[in-house]
């Protein structure tokens, strides 16, 4: 996740004055799409958590 400008094929949401851009094609494959705002530990930042559970990804090989 990073701070920039929307870009020509991101959805924009707007919730509670804060905007959010995220790529089409990610969003189609994570919506729907919950945003929360967290603070724990003296730190804050927003959880993006999707509806179904994503696939799971599987550990790198090492190569020799």
């Amino acid at each position: 996740m990073s701070l920039d400008e929307p870009k020509r094929f991101d959805a924009v949401l707007t919730e509670q004055n804060v905007m959010f851009a995220i790529d089409n094609d990610l969003l189609e494959e994570v919506k729907p799409l919950r945003i929360d705002f967290i603070e724990a530990g003296g730190q804050s930042g927003f959880l993006l958590t999707p509806r179904d559970e994503l696939p799971s990804i599987s550990p790198l090989q090492e190569f020799d």
